[in-house]
């Protein structure tokens, strides 16, 4: 999404000089092998001036430290031949109310910010990260003890690395957010006032057929019958939040398997590239068909990389940002079979899983 978006952003400016360097981080929980195959492959999806992998764990710094002193900030300059952070001109985030991002944002306090789409989450509602307390005027001694706790959170930096929500300074900075959904959801209120630049569809294909080629990609999706039907599951990854158990969720997929089954389709496999332990592992247990196939080497490519050389007449999820995206720039019938897991599930994956069900068809 960033570079289909570099692509949209110079084609509109081509006498503008630029420099682009990719900074990679990951969360102590993140699967570690697609982290180093996203670090072996990042030359293949843009020219960066330069790549650098950072420890970005940022439970683990210092708050009353300045933030441009510690280390990964330092690696970052040091590796980019930058003087300080201050001469940085634009940061590109995926999102700004989390805490990791939001530290960014503060570290290059002097440069735009452009805000390209993480997916659905980029939809999901955001709040301001600082919200004033209610003036009772009934009560002034609760008002100042609310006013007083809330200057105490500010001073000690508690709100900027306990809570999450959107600085309003950041709001100010953003000059552009990329949108490649914002056609079919809603614009976050938060986001609403900010310039809006939405990625032809027809330059993601393209973009996403030309990775195919440079990536090598050799996908079995090419090697089903040309007279059949053929179904893509995605597998998703939403019982490592731990609100329910991992057998709840093969069996959504088990039962969706068996109805498309039903239906005549040959049935594709693809598992989420975060997934540290493969959910076909415990489906292939309790679904015994001849025309259900794993692409167990497709699991660390987007799957938008894999379909755009491929015939593929529907594809299907619980929760994926995919759901989407083979619909608006493949043309390709999506489904998904969340509805059975949303009373197990909480905020974002409840609201963003409302959202899915609200606009994609869903599978019977």
């Amino acid at each position: 999404m960033v570079a289909a978006a570099f692509l949209q952003e110079r084609a509109k400016h081509p006498e503008v000089k630029y420099q682009d360097y990719l900074v990679l981080y990951s969360r102590k929980t993140a699967n570690t092998k697609l982290v180093e195959f996203v670090k072996t492959i990042c030359d293949a999806f843009w020219n960066w001036d330069g790549v650098i992998q950072v420890d970005w764990t940022t439970a683990d710094w210092n708050p009353q430290q300045n933030k441009a002193d510690h280390l990964p900030v330092q690696q970052i300059l040091q590796s980019f031949h930058l003087n300080s952070p201050a001469t940085v001109d634009e940061v590109w985030l995926c999102k700004i109310q989390f805490r990791d991002e939001r530290l960014c944002a503060d570290i290059f306090s002097k440069a735009a910010i452009v805000i390209y789409e993480d997916g659905l989450h980029t939809y999901a509602p955001t709040s301001y990260l600082i919200h004033s307390p209610p003036i009772d005027w009934s009560n002034l001694r609760k008002t100042l003890s609310g006013y007083k706790h809330l200057f105490g959170e500010v001073i000690s930096h508690r709100i900027d690395w306990q809570h999450e929500g959107v600085k309003r300074s950041h709001l100010r900075r953003i000059k552009k957010v990329y949108s490649v959904l914002g056609t079919q959801i809603p614009i976050p209120s938060t986001l609403q006032k900010v310039p809006i630049e939405f990625v032809e569809p027809d330059l993601l294909r393209s973009f996403f057929v030309d990775l195919n080629h440079r990536l090598q990609c050799e996908s079995r999706l090419a090697d089903t019958p040309s007279n059949s039907k053929t179904a893509l599951l995605l597998g998703s990854n939403l019982s490592h939040l731990q609100s329910f158990p991992r057998e709840r969720e093969v069996e959504v997929f088990a039962d969706t398997i068996r109805r498309l089954n039903e239906q005549g389709y040959t049935i594709l496999w693809k598992e989420h590239p975060r997934n540290q332990k493969p959910l076909f592992e415990d489906i292939q247990e309790i679904v015994e068909l001849d025309n259900f196939v794993y692409l167990s080497n497709e699991q660390k490519l987007p799957i938008e990389v894999i379909v755009a050389e491929s015939n593929i007449d529907l594809c299907g999820s619980t929760l994926s940002s995919s759901l989407f995206y083979m619909k608006q720039i493949f043309g390709i019938k999506t489904v998904t079979c969340v509805r059975p897991l949303l009373d197990f599930l909480k905020g974002d994956f409840r609201q963003l899983s409302e959202l899915t069900l609200s606009i994609i068809e869903e599978a019977v």
